[in-house]
């Protein structure tokens, strides 16, 4: 029995042991972010060092990039050489002249991944001090003394309008003219995306056919279209063209998409309850409740996440939200009765999914079909693309 219980302990001190020490053993790289060198208008070197990699091997590293200083939406540049070297740098390309960037070093391991601190640097105003083409200065027909890039559209400019009042996409043509003395080395073209802030919100690279290496000249065309929902939050739209030759020198050339946005968007609407069916409440973040067995209005209640206001008539006409003052948040609207056709003059407010809602009801149509009685509420709306800060009366 002695002998069965000391074995017993042992099992559990064994145990609890190899449990601690599994427990202790848990931890995330630590790394240090170094700082950034070689910084041109488009381009720099960050460097950083992995002073512990938490007893795992390292899966990943590389830095956190932004033009925000909390590195929000950051971008990710990878290093693609040793994970297991204590020191490792990557290098930066299509950067926006003069910009300030935020960058972070970071390590992976199974236990997670390590972040250093954050640091910044400045790029440069220019690439190259000289002009060139369209001018060097400004981004567009890049020249050095032996190097010249332009990117344009099939009109030959350098940027474009894309005005959202007036269509939906913009067919892109861009041409590609490359001219370099001593043979290209690397083309990249970047598309990226900056809000009202000029922060970057999104980058991509662009397919570029690669049939140029040792070439002394390149053309090409390449075709985007951008739709409203991919500049979605967009100011702009930037596509940076960057070549090294030979040489390892750089030139660069850039092509502007701006975008506007009217102050509203307006259309009709129309709301069906028919028998226990019901459409087209949800697109402005409302939804059908009931009809009330009292007086047998429609009751429409906002969604979850919606806030619904009820308005002045007059309140419809603005072109600006910062013209209404909002009343405090209703619980419903149930003006429009089920029981026969009728006008009305009613204004409210939706402010759902980022967006606000000026909705005027104008008309209800009530019929009967085979599935009960159909209630068609019908009217105009204005859709601002931002939400206020309401203020209560």
């Amino acid at each position: 029995m002695k002998n069965f219980t000391f074995l017993l302990f042992a099992i559990v001190v064994v145990a609890g042991m190899l449990a601690i020490d599994g427990c202790s053993n848990v931890s995330v790289p630590e790394v240090q972010t170094i700082g950034a060198s070689d910084v041109t208008s488009n381009s720099a070197k960050l460097s950083a060092v992995i002073v512990n990699a938490g007893d795992e091997r390292i899966l990943a590293s590389g830095f956190y990039y932004s033009t925000d200083a909390g590195l929000a939406n950051k971008l990710t540049s990878e290093n693609n050489g040793n994970n297991a070297s204590e020191s490792f740098s990557v290098y930066l390309n299509n950067l926006q002249p003069n910009t300030n960037y935020y960058f972070a070093a970071y390590a992976i391991n199974e236990n997670g991944t390590g972040v250093g601190d954050i640091m910044s640097f400045t790029t440069a105003n220019e690439i190259y001090g000289g002009s060139g083409g369209n001018g060097g200065g400004n981004g567009n027909g890049g020249t050095s003394s032996t190097s010249t890039v332009t990117l344009k559209d099939g009109d030959g400019q350098v940027s474009v309008t894309f005005n959202l009042g007036n269509v939906n996409t913009l067919s892109l043509e861009l041409n590609l003219q490359v001219s370099v003395a001593s043979g290209i080395s690397s083309i990249s073209l970047m598309e990226t995306k900056y809000n009202s802030s000029n922060q970057i919100i999104g980058s991509n690279p662009v397919y570029i056919d690669n049939n140029y290496t040792g070439e002394q000249t390149y053309t090409c065309t390449v075709n985007r279209q951008l739709s409203s929902s991919d500049v979605d939050n967009a100011e702009k739209v930037v596509y940076n063209v960057s070549v090294v030759d030979n040489n390892n020198s750089q030139a660069q050339a850039t092509y502007t998409v701006n975008v506007v946005r009217p102050l509203f968007t307006e259309g009709t609407f129309e709301w069906v309850k028919e028998g226990v069916s019901y459409s087209g409440f949800d697109e402005f973040g409302l939804s059908f409740y009931r009809v009330d067995p009292g007086n047998l209005a429609i009751v429409i209640k906002p969604m979850q996440d919606t806030r619904l206001y009820i308005l002045n008539a007059n309140d419809y006409a603005v072109t600006s939200l910062s013209a209404i003052t909002f009343p405090i948040e209703a619980e419903c609207y149930d003006n429009v009765l089920a029981t026969s056709t009728a006008s009305y003059d009613d204004v409210m407010a939706t402010i759902f999914n980022g967006k606000t809602y000026l909705i005027h009801v104008t008309r209800a149509t009530v019929t009967q079909s085979a599935a009960g009685t159909r209630v068609a509420i019908t009217g105009t709306y204005k859709r601002f693309d931002y939400t206020p800060t309401p203020s209560s009366k």
